[in-house]
């Protein structure tokens, strides 16, 4: 199974069948990761249950791998063959963040708590709602993907503009590049967001430390407006 990115993996469930014949259960398998140009185990392999079965899950849960690639090795049993009908892939979910501006020290937030498509992305004062918390998902390339858990809509940039100064708003998932933010490490746990379809960084209109003040792309200048912690939400 290959993924095309690398990204976090820590479950599988496999789908066998058995036909009474010449198609049957295996007889064990195991889960290996692609490493290094290297396919190696992967890491404490708990499987339920411990013996496999067919035309029911066998879910495999284990210690989270980085890969871009996946796969089963099957011993059958001897003379028959295995069947394969479904092979699942889960990744860890991650705690949803506050998304807290380094120059204001102000929250990440969709304009009135609104739910609709084309909602506008402020810095507001610090609160515990949903509309300051987001969800971010792991996608292609090393980008990811940040879900508003108050309205499960995506940051994305109005028209998916490529333009300095365009504004940041939510949208419904439909997988345009604006919607794809890569995670940058900058100085004392900060960290700025890239969009790919513009290569520009979120920031906050004119550096405002200003409640209800716009949030942006920008050319990256690195001031402090640009620089963001992820605070996991308690």
């Amino acid at each position: 199974m290959d993924f095309g990115y690398q990204r976090p993996v820590n479950e599988v469930k496999i789908y066998t069948y058995d036909d009474g014949q010449n198609v049957r259960v295996p007889a064990s398998f195991d889960v290996q990761y692609l490493s290094g140009g290297t396919w190696q185990s992967v890491p404490n392999q708990v499987k339920t249950p411990t013996t496999p079965v067919a035309n029911e899950p066998n879910e495999v849960k284990f210690s989270t791998v980085t890969t871009s690639q996946l796969r089963v090795v099957f011993t059958p049993q001897a003379g028959k063959y295995v069947g394969v009908t479904e092979l699942e892939s889960w990744y860890p979910v991650q705690a949803p963040v506050k998304i807290v501006n380094k120059n204001s020290n102000l929250e990440l937030g969709i304009t009135g708590a609104s739910p609709s498509f084309g909602g506008t992305v402020t810095q507001q004062a610090a609160d515990s709602s949903l509309n300051h918390q987001w969800q971010l998902v792991p996608a292609e390339g090393g980008y990811y993907k940040i879900f508003n858990r108050n309205s499960g809509l995506v940051l994305g940039i109005s028209g998916a503009s490529t333009t300095a100064g365009a504004t940041a708003l939510q949208w419904g998932d439909n997988l345009t590049a604006d919607h794809l933010w890569q995670v940058v490490d900058v100085d004392g746990g900060h960290v700025k967001l890239v969009n790919k379809n513009s290569g520009l960084v979120l920031g906050v209109k004119d550096m405002s430390t200003a409640a209800g003040a716009s949030v942006v792309q920008w050319n990256d200048s690195g001031t402090d407006d640009q620089r963001w912690r992820l605070v996991t939400a308690s």
